[in-house]
């Protein structure tokens, strides 16, 4: 054994103190790191399950809402064509002088025509500016219609794969600074042993404990940045 480790059993022990204080403030603010991500990965978690919910609601809001206006459309096209068939039918009946024919044809095509134009005052497609046609001759825009319709869909979806990715990464980091924090309590554990040990022994415990501190800290840098 070294006569100067015999005189001097306190030697080092400094280096030891400071090293395990400099782990312990590491410790604190990884720590806090770790509860920060873990809390922001909670609430990305709810934010990926509410967005998800709303785009279940939407699908299904998209759907009814197309669904009435795609039939009403279809209704005013049965009713404006068996309209068209009954007066052209009137129109024959009348050129072979079968005049009752031609009135209760006539009345059916007014009926029809009535049925008709309430039908077109209740569909979205042909009362709304941005879809209804120029003309009656004209069709109204149901492909701007339904992309419209999906856009806000369209939305949540990104919104939801966003927050998605957002808690896969924050949880991700969570999990990763606990393991920081694993790599940390080995430099607890060398240094504790360098605090017990003889002071040629101490300077080598303290070493690796140095490397073990550092790696954490790399690690914890690394975590920070990207």
């Amino acid at each position: 054994m070294n006569k100067s480790d015999i005189s001097n059993p306190e030697r080092g022990k400094t280096l030891v103190l400071v090293l395990i204080l400099l782990n312990t403030v590491l410790v604190a603010a990884i720590s806090a790191l770790q509860v920060d991500a873990n809390i922001r990965a909670n609430q990305a978690n709810r934010d990926s399950q509410y967005d998800a919910v709303q785009f279940t609601g939407s699908l299904i809001q998209a759907g009814a809402q197309s669904d009435y206006d795609l039939n009403t459309y279809a209704m005013l096209l049965t009713n404006s064509q068996e309209a068209l068939v009954a007066e052209y039918s009137a129109m024959q009946r009348q050129t072979a002088n079968d005049q009752q024919g031609f009135e209760t044809l006539t009345l059916e095509s007014q009926i029809f025509q009535a049925r008709a134009d309430r039908v077109k005052s209740l569909s979205f497609l042909m009362t709304d500016p941005a879809y209804a046609p120029a003309s009656d001759q004209m069709a109204p825009n149901i492909t701007g219609y339904l992309s419209d319709l999906q856009t806000y869909s369209q939305e949540l979806v990104q919104k939801q794969n966003n927050a998605s990715d957002a808690y896969h990464r924050w949880n991700n980091k969570s999990d990763s600074y606990v393991a920081v924090l694993t790599v940390l309590a080995v430099a607890f554990f060398l240094l504790g042993i360098a605090q017990m040990a003889q002071p040629s022994l101490r300077l080598l415990f303290s070493l690796f404990a140095i490397g073990v501190i550092s790696i954490g800290i790399l690690w914890t840098l690394i975590l920070l940045i990207f």
